[in-house]
């Protein structure tokens, strides 16, 4: 399941309201607070509004809900620790680099015990803090053995430097994260493609899910011809379009162009758009009716790009 950090909006308020409420997270979370609807807006109101999270973060505390999937089921928050050092009776000059503080609640009770702790940890030191800090530190209480656990699967490390009589400092180094890899993650990939969908619905207003249409041309049940194509909101976009060589030049091109608009027209879509740098294939979509739209010298394999439409 996939785990994701939208930033914390005042749309939140009311779930936050009920988490910090509740036993499991009081017990660790500002046991000696009341919270109201109030007191919520005026402690995390400020938050909501923070610059992008940097290595000068300006005594700024950047906070998120966790998701899991759909489902909201927690609250982390990232900040700075040197712009808090001084408060926490903390020397920084013993830790080379930039440092930053964490610290999270998982709010729903199905999810708790399940492992996610350390998952969610993980996934956060990926998406948000290792691009942007060299190491992480934390300090649970003494006697939060639950988090003491799943900060240590996470990766994280006692440092005694720091420790007092209720609470445990614990440091990971971020740089050692870091690694490129080629191989394939088809989750991670969908992750990628979520992320897309998700600002192009912000931006536009338009729920957009990039559906995948193919289509075939058979003759005695065999393929001779077929198009990848996406939907993109009111445009069928066409990736690629084949023809074997055999069945080339008789007509079945255009007949695959043609169901494409039917399915265009049946989908209630605006246009079929495509882009192409083969001058043969160039001349048959102008043949089709195709309009260019846009043109790009020297494009790959230096060969002109042209971008062409065609209006249902």
């Amino acid at each position: 399941m996939t785990i994701t950090f939208e930033p914390l909006h005042e749309s939140h308020f009311p779930l936050l309201l009920k988490w910090l409420e509740t036993p499991h997270v009081k017990k660790w979370w500002d046991q000696d607070v009341t919270y109201t609807m109030e007191l919520v807006k005026e402690k995390f109101g400020k938050h909501i509004h923070g610059l992008a999270l940097s290595k000068n973060a300006n005594y700024k505390t950047y906070s998120y809900v966790i998701c899991l999937e759909e489902e909201m089921i927690g609250y982390i928050q990232a900040y700075n620790a040197h712009d808090f050092a001084q408060e926490n009776h903390l020397d920084l000059s013993a830790i080379s680099g930039s440092v930053c503080g964490v610290d999270l609640f998982i709010g729903e009770l199905p999810f708790l015990h399940k492992g996610w702790g350390k998952r969610i940890l993980n996934e956060f030191e990926e998406q948000i803090l290792a691009p942007r800090f060299d190491w992480c530190l934390i300090d649970p209480a003494k006697d939060n053995l639950v988090a003491i656990k799943a900060f240590t699967k996470a990766g994280f490390k006692i440092f005694k430097q720091f420790e007092t009589e209720s609470n445990i400092w614990m440091l990971k180094d971020l740089s050692s994260s870091i690694a490129f890899s080629y191989d394939p993650d088809s989750s991670f990939d969908e992750k990628i493609s979520c992320a897309l969908r998700r600002q192009c619905q912000d931006f536009t207003g338009i729920k957009t899910d990039f559906e995948q249409v193919n289509i075939y041309l058979k003759h005695n049940d065999i393929n001779m011809a077929g198009a990848i194509c996406y939907i993109h909101g009111k445009i069928l976009w066409c990736d690629s379009i084949y023809v074997e060589e055999a069945f080339q030049n008789k007509g079945f091109g255009r007949q695959l162009i043609a169901k494409l608009f039917d399915i265009a027209i049946t989908r209630n879509l605006r246009e079929v758009q495509l882009n192409t740098y083969f001058p043969k294939a160039h001349m048959f979509f102008k043949k089709s009716g195709f309009e260019e739209v846009a043109v790009i010298p020297n494009w790959k394999y230096n060969l002109t790009c042209y971008l062409m439409r065609k209006m249902i």
